[in-house]
């Protein structure tokens, strides 16, 4: 289909408008006859050109995000993930800020679709977005705007509404690259490197020489991960450990885009007595994220033995009891 077939064209002129570039029309009337051309030419913040055509067969997504607060952050970085995904499906993803001063390095490096600084606030105003709470837009392939909000959606939501218009359907689990998983019974741990969160100290797993390893991986999008309840668990099975004389050293990986403060304000509610790292550079729907049964799972705890083999691996259907308890036979 012809984009500009079937929908209101006026919508996405505005859009077009507001964010710096032009619609090749001379009056709202116009914009609606059959092949009309949409031109969109903006900036992003690193003063890249973008130009995007003739929208056919896109969905769009406009995340309205405030640099200063970390679920926005960990919001942008799920998007990201969201985004090496479905880009070469049709997804455009725009995040929206109000100055560029505030964006930060760590977002600049790690977030690859367009950031925009808004310092007018005009594309804000167009969408009735408060800058304090975010906002998120979701337009699909014929120009419609499918959902509008003024707050970001909470990362499951976002996944699931861009899922709709991408692909027509939810999917709940990403699956595995080309069937296989990172951490499979009796392979090897891949040689990931962390960095020790108070330091720039690196290892990697097979510097570790302990006897049972036992690694939690973590993100900042993961409910079960910000109340804490895994890391409870670990310390009451790391004592249950000790008093059967199994040897076990339990330490915690944090996904980015954890960084220092972010583990800080953690530990000011959740006691944390574990080893702390950043996993570097591995945060992504095709790593980590996979278990055994190629669904993913966070938090993800898996045992690695002194071989460097990994001698249990989290399933997403395990319930809590069931995890440790699997863990527990593991342990030599």
């Amino acid at each position: 289909m012809v984009f500009g077939k079937l929908f209101k064209v006026w919508v996405l002129c505005v859009i077009v408008s507001v964010i710096g570039g032009s619609v090749n029309a001379k009056s709202p009337k116009k914009t609606q006859q059959k092949n009309k051309e949409i031109r969109l030419s903006t900036v992003d913040i690193k003063g890249k050109r973008i130009e995007i055509s003739n929208r056919e067969n896109k969905v769009l997504a406009l995340l309205f995000f405030k640099p200063s607060v970390t679920k926005h952050k960990a919001l942008l970085a799920y998007a990201q993930i969201v985004y090496n995904r479905y880009k070469d499906k049709g997804l455009v993803i725009f995040g929206i800020t109000e100055k560029k001063e505030n964006i930060g390095e760590n977002l600049e490096s790690t977030i690859t679709f367009p950031l925009i600084a808004d310092s007018s606030k005009k594309i804000f105003q167009n969408f009735n977005i408060r800058d304090c709470c975010g906002g998120t837009v979701i337009i699909n392939r014929n120009g419609k705007i499918k959902f509008n909000t003024s707050s970001l959606v909470n990362p499951e939501t976002l996944r699931q509404l861009i899922e709709l218009e991408v692909l027509g359907k939810i999917f709940y689990d990403f699956p595995a690259p080309k069937g296989q998983t990172l951490f499979v019974k009796d392979k090897k741990a891949p040689n990931v490197e962390l960095k020790e969160v108070y330091s720039k100290w690196v290892r990697n797993f097979s510097s570790f020489r302990d006897k049972n390893l036992i690694v939690t991986f973590l993100s900042s999008v993961c409910s079960v991960c910000r109340t804490g309840s895994r890391v409870k668990n670990l310390i009451k099975l790391r004592e249950i450990l000790r008093k059967r004389k199994k040897e076990a050293k339990v330490i915690l990986v944090f996904f980015k885009p954890f960084d220092e403060k972010d583990i800080a304000e953690w530990e000011s509610h959740i006691e944390m007595p574990f080893d702390k790292y950043i996993s570097a550079g591995i945060f992504t729907d095709e790593e980590i994220y996979i278990t055994d049964e190629s669904h993913k799972t966070d938090p993800l705890t898996i045992v690695i033995n002194n071989t460097g083999k990994v001698v249990f691996a989290e399933s997403r259907r395990m319930s809590e009891t069931q995890l440790f308890e699997e863990i527990t036979k593991s342990i030599e």
